[in-house]
């Protein structure tokens, strides 16, 4: 499901030309090619008359709407068809028409209204372009790492609603889907922000002919090397600023999505393997009980000998003490077999004081002797 669209910018959606007239809010006067007008590709282009402007943006929400001569996109190119989807939804989820207009049936990429507010979004400065169109690009994005110890860098072009390089407005952010030990990763390129349940966040160095990139290599603690894990996320966040150095919430978007847009959550754009050792604590707990492994066994054979000696010498340990305390303590078994069967047992019971004095207070009662006293 889509975030919520953000609020719309503060300028009017369609600014005023020259003349101070608004563009059109209905269908453009230029009908949609079904053949290549420029030989150049400029993104933004849907209409396909070699720029970028609020003529596109129409187009978009004429395809959405399914008008007149925006109903079949076979006759469109490559490049135009992906121009509906500036989210790069084709991208990340090839398959899914579910955000396509109702009754489409020509796959993606497809228009849809998120599509349209980004475009509009781009030609009042609020968003950026960024330029993937294929598979091949996305994996690109990725370089992974081919050894424990190698380097992991990431790398996305951006560009303006001119198709142009915008450096002095515009800030590239990476979220790396890392987890454990991997947060701490040392960036040589880029600079690192933060770290959160959905991975690490760095601002990307920037740009390079327009290309924004950051580059990293395996935490410290576990030698340099990263720690492997599987289906790592990775979240491309471009933020505008004003002449005045002023950002907002709407001027922020994330590929695919991040808490760091507003009222958005983590959703990868793309995914890869993070080959490293396949534990942190086994490269480096191991190593250091190894070492200090020796002082362990080398205690436990001092004790050893020690406590088994002593008892040795003191307590015959070995078989001794086991015969002694049985001869040496036949006091033990013979107070036990002499009070049961000699002694306590027939002498108590024929000379049980109980049972003399049961008959006896019987025979000698004071009532008998009480008359005798009174002659």
């Amino acid at each position: 499901m889509c975030p919520p669209l953000p609020p719309p910018p503060t300028c009017p959606p369609f600014p005023p030309t020259t003349n101070g007239l608004h563009y059109p809010t209905t269908s453009p006067t230029v009908s949609p090619a079904t053949s290549p007008t420029q030989a150049s590709d400029v993104l933004g282009d849907v209409n396909r008359d070699g720029y970028f402007d609020t003529f596109d943006v129409q187009a978009l929400k004429n395809w959405v709407a399914g008008s007149s001569g925006y109903t079949d996109p076979t006759s469109l190119t490559t490049f135009q068809r992906q121009q509906f989807d500036p989210t790069l939804d084709f991208l990340t989820a090839p398959d899914d028409t579910s955000k396509c207009p109702q009754g489409w049936t020509y796959g993606t990429p497809c228009p849809h209204t998120q599509d349209i507010v980004y475009s509009n979004y781009v030609y009042a400065n609020f968003y950026r372009w960024m330029k993937l169109s294929s598979q091949a690009e996305v994996d690109a994005a990725v370089v992974e790492n081919t050894e424990p110890t190698g380097v992991l860098s990431f790398s996305v072009p951006i560009y303006g609603k001119d198709n142009a390089v915008v450096s002095d407005t515009t800030v590239v952010q990476f979220e790396i889907g890392v987890t454990g030990d991997n947060l701490q990763m040392q960036w040589s390129v880029g600079t690192y922000v933060s770290s959160s349940d959905d991975g690490v966040l760095v601002t990307a160095s920037g740009p390079s002919s327009g290309v924004y990139s950051a580059s990293a290599t395996g935490p410290t603690s576990n030698g340099n090397s990263f720690v492997a894990e599987s289906a790592v996320g990775f979240v491309a966040i471009v933020k505008t600023y004003d002449s005045e150095g002023a950002s907002a919430n709407e001027r922020v978007w994330a590929f695919q999505g991040s808490t760091q847009q507003y009222q958005s959550s983590y959703k990868a754009f793309t995914t890869f393997e993070l080959l490293g050792t396949t534990s942190a604590p086994t490269a480096s707990i191991t190593s250091s009980p190894i070492t200090s492994s020796p002082i362990t066994s080398a205690p436990s054979s001092t004790p050893t000998a020690a406590p088994s000696a002593t008892p040795t010498t003191s307590s015959p340990t070995s078989g001794a003490p086991s015969f002694t305390p049985t001869t040496a303590h036949p006091t033990t078994a013979s107070p036990t077999g002499a009070p049961t069967t000699v002694s306590p047992s027939t002498s108590p019971t024929t000379l049980s004081p109980p049972l003399m004095r049961s008959t006896s207070p019987t025979t000698f009662s004071p009532t008998t002797f009480s008359p005798q006293h009174c002659h």
